[in-house]
């Protein structure tokens, strides 16, 4: 999966998971970062925190490029929850 973070310049780049029910490993590898089928931090975010499935995003266009692999894939890692909104009166 190529990410982009305008943050942080550590996390831009191609990054492989290994899973089997769950995640095992999560590494950083020299292969080049593909702009078209990128998804942002924030985007990767969203969807490791269940907000939003990898496949809404790509029903709404805010995703683009992904395979229907690329999208079983993340979404059998992340559990989809409920947000909270915390207030701190």
């Amino acid at each position: 999966m190529d990410v982009i973070d305008d943050v942080l310049s550590e996390n831009n780049g191609h990054w492989t998971f290994e899973f089997d029910g769950k995640v095992r490993s999560v590494q950083k590898s020299n292969v080049p970062l593909d702009t078209h089928t990128a998804i942002t931090i924030q985007q990767l975010t969203k969807i490791l925190f269940g907000y939003r499935s990898a496949a809404s995003l790509v029903e709404h266009g805010k995703i683009v490029g992904w395979t229907s692999d690329n999208v079983k894939n993340l979404d059998a890692i992340t559990l989809p929850q409920k947000p909270i909104l915390a207030d701190y009166f």
